[in-house]
């Protein structure tokens, strides 16, 4: 389900070396910010099985004016709610306040507005391998 965010993807969303990094691996520029999503047990056993699978793509971390920004494995996926799909990304960030239970998600498009989502509304978001 949908989860308030703590309001810090919108600045990581707007460092070019992250930016830069998403296109080449997506093929997009993601929209500034991110969608948490709060997964449910059979969801976070699927991530945990996920990281195994070495199925995404590794953007290293990295130093920019003194501060150090972490590494992200990024996963191709399909973020779908109220019958409506929408081409994106999962993060698996290397250092994050979140907990292995809030999922990052980013796409071209704001998810919350191409969506039509609302906090504790459910989302299904489909990993491509």
């Amino acid at each position: 389900v949908v989860v308030p965010g703590l309001g810090e993807g919108v600045y990581y969303m707007s460092i070019p070396k992250y930016l830069d990094a998403f296109e080449e691996v997506l093929g997009f520029r993601p929209y500034a910010g991110t969608l948490n999503v709060k997964l449910d047990e059979e969801s976070l056993k699927a991530r945990r099985e996920l990281r195994s699978q070495n199925l995404g793509f590794r953007i290293e971390g990295f130093v920019l004016d003194g501060r150090e920004f972490s590494g992200v494995t990024v996963y191709k996926a399909v973020i779908v709610s109220n019958g409506v799909s929408v081409a994106g990304a999962a993060l698996d960030i290397d250092k994050t306040k979140h907990g292995d239970d809030v999922l990052e998600l980013i796409a071209p498009v704001k998810l919350r507005d191409a969506l039509n989502l609302r906090d504790g509304d459910p989302v299904e978001v489909i990993i491509l391998g």
